[in-house]
């Protein structure tokens, strides 16, 4: 299975290449880079590598390969690893990173790092992630405290695979929880059943959202399916600009990493009354049924009734679909009138009912 890729706004974390490896060799040999690290020759850097492709085989999982696209191919790894010693928080996985030095203080550790933690807590479901370095190392540590991580002296340790006396022995350990995480992102979730989770999209999910368009398409039974398929530029350019929007957002319905069901809502954006927010909502076929678009719909009432000013939700369905109006309608909306669809499926004229909840 090819290691999964994430995407950032400015970065792409993706699995090794062959060429990474002697630029990774490169980049290890940096003593400036290496400052807090054991320094590590041709064969040790090498070797690092080799085990991180196989940790992704084993595990789905690891430090992925770090590019700016269109720009630097490689600029070092970021990424998540199991803790390879024993030590008093063992067994763990392990954030790090290493970036070249010309790539410092460009926030690029933190981006990446960040989307990192999102894989971790959302997709591997980990209870928590822990970082480790040394006292002196003031960088890395910045980066730690940017991502919300956390240490106590009592964690301070030596490390099982320095040797004695070296200057690297004693470290110290950081910690972040899934609940810190959470909070502090904002990014809240709700389980809808043992292996589905909502939540916002971020602009990692576009892969997964333009596979899911692509298979309602197939289905031809939804209006989607007949309008063009978004590219994945486009589709990381509709998540930009959610993010960018104080009041829009996608919400996803996932099943480990792909996409069962997603929502879209704009407000003051083809709605004429700027009070209002408009919203589509669509599930994967075998979901159906099992509460997921229920869930979708009540998470977005949910946060628009939030937002100061606003008073209501609307969305047009068609005439022939009963068990979405009967849906709707056991959730308070009530149908207004009619407005002329776009496109015609089954065969059916009738335009679609406008329907709407407020409060």
């Amino acid at each position: 299975m090819p290691a999964p890729i994430l995407l950032t706004e400015r970065l792409i974390l993706r699995e090794w290449r062959e060429s990474d490896v002697d630029m990774f060799a490169s980049l290890s040999a940096d003593p400036e880079v290496m400052e807090y690290l054991q320094l590590a020759d041709r064969a040790a850097s090498d070797a690092l590598a080799l085990r991180i492709r196989d940790h992704f085989v084993k595990h789905g999982f690891g430090f992925w390969a770090v590019e700016i696209p269109g720009q630097v191919p490689f600029i070092g790894f970021v990424g998540l690893m199991m803790t390879r010693y024993q030590a008093h928080f063992t067994p763990s996985v392990e954030i790090g990173w290493r970036l070249g030095r010309e790539h410092w203080g460009k926030g690029y550790a933190t981006e990446a790092a960040k989307a990192s933690l999102d894989f971790g807590f959302r997709t591997l479901a980990l209870s928590e992630i822990v970082a480790t370095t040394v006292p002196l190392n003031r960088r890395s540590r910045a980066v730690m405290d940017r991502l919300g991580m956390t240490q106590s002296t009592g964690d301070d340790f030596d490390h099982p695979l320095v040797p004695a006396e070296h200057s690297l022995k004693r470290s110290i350990l950081y910690r972040l929880s899934h609940e810190r995480w959470a909070g502090q992102t904002g990014l809240s979730e709700l389980k809808v059943t043992d292996r589905v989770v909502i939540r916002r999209a971020i602009l990692a999910d576009a892969p997964a959202m333009v596979r899911f368009v692509e298979t309602l398409r197939a289905e031809k039974l939804d209006t989607i399916s007949q309008q063009p398929a978004p590219t994945l530029a486009e589709e990381k350019d509709f998540i930009k600009k959610a993010e960018k929007r104080e009041r829009a957002f996608f919400l996803l319905a996932l099943s480990g990493v792909e996409v069962v069901g997603l929502l879209d809502l704009w407000a003051g954006e083809r709605v004429y009354n700027r009070h209002a927010a408009k919203f589509g909502v669509s599930v994967a076929n075998g979901w159906r049924g099992r509460g997921v678009g229920r869930k979708l719909v009540q998470a977005a009432i949910a946060e628009t009734k939030k937002w100061e000013g606003f008073c209501r939700l609307e969305l047009e369905v068609a005439p022939w679909n009963a068990v979405a109006i009967h849906l709707y309608e056991a959730m308070g909306f009530t149908i207004e009138g009619r407005r002329r669809k776009a496109l015609n499926l089954r065969g059916t004229p009738e335009d679609d009912f406008l329907m709407a909840l407020i409060w």
